[in-house]
């Protein structure tokens, strides 16, 4: 009988062992440490997280706002190591809320974000330099304010020159840059932005001095100086505002990044940075032959050490994230304060009114020319002209509608004060070449008029526009004074009317009329007289 298989192969293994040789001890296997290049300390793994733009705390039409910017913020520092998270400014001003607080609202909103780094934006400064310091001094966040000083070389109370955030061995640096146009849009002061490529050139130098491996500039500017940024290549990245685009690129050696405004849709960028020795030189003399040889007059090795990027970009649409539980309560909080206030009833209006783009910033608006008509009528001045940019609702109101609060604070967010200035029939010409000069594009300068005829050729360049002013059915007299109302911001100068700044006052800011008490009274008035006043003849435009 045969035997079993299994026995057979069992009694040959032990035969086996009996006679083999002695075993080699078994070896212990060594263990694998798996890599973790979050420990690596010459890598850096970074997510940048920016928006800009932002100066409506909460959403519009499922998108944007704050309590949804704060989701992402959340998600990005839960999945990620490490997370930057930059505003590029432009949050305060103009707003339906700060109309009624300066925008402390949003600076508290943004403190329960913990956002990391602020720039100093020219919204910041819509009411002043002085409520801006007040605001400043509320925050819980550095607010950087490179190249805006005064002309002792001061900057605003509470802002810093630059900012620097370690992670792990590399250090960032971050300064902020702010286009030297902000003048004519914003009210300054004795503050003035200081040419912002010499400045980049100076702070990220001085920032690299200092130690830092890679430089963040926070720019609102304008294209042009934008784009003489990045091809200058002074620093690694720039973080983009003011203008509301979406936009994110990289031309080999400076990235941009720029998220649209209100928080619609973020730009993420995802960093690495490396640092990489490199071996330069190296030399000797070799001397004797064969075995005698030997190298004399040995230069070492130069070993420089360079900090190497590399950059990816994402998009967050926000429309797919919730709003943050914790922070959609702060807004809402802030909404419910103002909200009784803002939805009582204050005026119905008499007459068909449209100040919907582009027909306000570069057509004939009745909601304009009314506007310009009720700031005449309650100051009593020969003429009024307003640039039309301030009125920002971008609506058509029929006859009969009624208008609450939160209507005229969304058409006048500004909250803009009447100023009457004496000047001549020149510089009133210079003012309405300056206000049709770019009449292709939609601008803030269109002017809205009151007590004048001015009959626009559009076919000529600018500077040459102004064909006539017929005012109280004669000709505009040059050299003659006129009494004219404008804007509080406009008698500064701003949106570049620079012929108004330094003019003669005939009511100043201490006695000034705030521009929607006036509209409120002008809209009172008969309804036959308004649509008479409003069938007159204000911008005639002929040619092109």
């Amino acid at each position: 009988m045969k035997a079993p298989i299994t026995a057979v192969a069992s009694g040959l293994a032990l035969i086996l062992a009996v006679f083999a040789p002695d075993a080699a001890p078994a070896q212990q296997e060594a263990e694998i440490v798996p890599y973790d290049r979050s420990q690596d300390p010459d890598i850096l793994d970074l997510t940048i997280v920016h928006f800009n733009d932002l100066r409506h705390i909460e959403g519009f039409k499922g998108r944007g706002g704050l309590a949804r910017v704060a989701t992402v913020i959340e998600e990005e520092r839960a999945s990620k190591l490490r997370v930057l998270v930059t505003h590029g400014g432009n949050a305060v001003w103009p707003s339906l809320m700060s109309a009624f607080d300066n925008g402390a609202h949003m600076i508290d909103v943004l403190n329960h974000m913990g956002i990391d780094v602020m720039a100093m934006g020219s919204s910041e400064l819509g009411f002043g330099p002085a409520v801006a310091e007040a605001l400043i001094g509320t925050a819980e966040f550095p607010m950087v304010s490179t190249n805006l000083i005064d002309p002792a070389g001061e900057r605003i109370a509470g802002t810093r020159e630059t900012w620097t955030a370690e992670f792990g061995a590399f250090k960032i640096g971050v300064f902020s840059l702010m286009s030297p146009a902000a003048k004519t849009v914003t009210t300054l002061g004795r503050f003035e932005p200081q040419p912002p490529q010499e400045t980049a050139e100076a702070t990220a130098k001085q920032l690299r001095g200092a130690g830092a491996d890679f430089v963040i500039a926070l720019a609102e500017l304008k294209e042009e100086e934008q784009v003489r940024l990045v091809r200058s290549g002074v620093v690694d990245l720039v973080l983009g505002a003011h203008q509301p685009i979406l936009r994110t690129y990289y031309d080999g050696k400076t990235a941009f990044a720029q998220s649209r405004g209100e928080g619609t849709h973020l730009a993420i960028v995802d960093l690495t940075l490396q640092r990489v020795r490199k071996e330069y030189g190296g030399r000797g003399t070799r001397v004797g032959e064969g075995d005698q040889v030997q190298v004399t007059d040995i230069e070492p090795a130069r070993i420089e050490v360079e900090v190497v990027p590399s950059f990816g970009f994402r998009v967050v649409d926000t429309q797919a994230v919730p709003n943050h539980e914790e922070i959609h309560e702060v807004v809402q909080r802030h909404l419910y304060q103002v909200s009784d206030e803002l939805d009582k009833e204050a005026v119905t209006v008499p007459v068909r009114l449209d100040s919907r783009r582009p027909l306000i910033h570069r057509d004939d608006s009745s909601f304009g020319h009314a506007v310009a008509d009720a700031a005449r009528r309650a100051t009593g001045a020969e003429l009024a002209l307003f640039n039309n940019g301030f009125m920002r609702a971008e609506r058509l109101y029929e006859a009969g509608d009624v208008l609450t609060g939160r209507d005229l604070l969304t058409e006048f967010p500004t909250r803009p004060r009447i100023l009457v200035l004496s000047v001549t029939g020149k510089d009133i010409v210079a003012a309405l070449e300056h206000g049709v000069s770019n009449l292709e594009d939609d601008t803030l300068r269109f002017p809205a008029v009151s007590g004048m005829v001015v009959v626009v050729d559009r076919g000529k360049p600018p500077g040459e526009r102004i064909e006539s002013v017929t005012v109280e059915g004669g000709p505009l007299d040059p050299e003659a004074r006129y009494k004219i109302a404008v804007t509080d911001f406009m008698a500064k100068g701003g949106v570049g009317y620079a012929m108004f700044a330094g003019q003669p006052r005939v009511i100043d800011e201490a006695f000034a009329r705030p521009l929607v008490r006036a509209f409120v009274d002008y809209l009172n008035a008969p309804p036959d007289s308004l649509e008479r006043d409003l069938a007159e003849d204000r911008m005639v435009f002929k040619g092109g």
